[in-house]
């Protein structure tokens, strides 16, 4: 039983690894690819959830160009900045992700 487990939920903190790279590649749409598998492998870690939600976020902006200012309250930013998926300099009304 204890193999199956192993076996079926190995590798989600490489599948994350490969989330967080390609995000800050501002390659968004494999980051989510990459978050999803993780956050399948283990639905309990917040981050992996994290992650995924904030490369939708941000392929919304890049393809509808809205600023993520609109898109998100800056207290939610900050809770995105304090994990590690965020920097600062990326929250400004007038930044439109490219």
């Amino acid at each position: 039983m204890a193999v199956n487990y192993s076996k079926e939920n190995a590798n989600h903190t490489l599948y994350y690894s490969m989330a967080k790279l390609f995000f800050t590649m501002q390659e968004y749409d494999k980051a989510k690819k990459y978050a999803r598998i993780a956050f399948n492998k283990k639905p309990n870690i917040d981050p992996y959830y994290t992650l995924m939600h904030m490369a939708e976020v941000m392929m919304i902006s890049k393809r509808e160009n809205i600023p993520l200012t609109e898109l998100m309250p800056e207290n939610v930013f900050l809770d995105y900045e304090s994990e590690g998926v965020l920097h600062k300099s990326q929250y400004d009304s007038d930044l439109i992700v490219k």
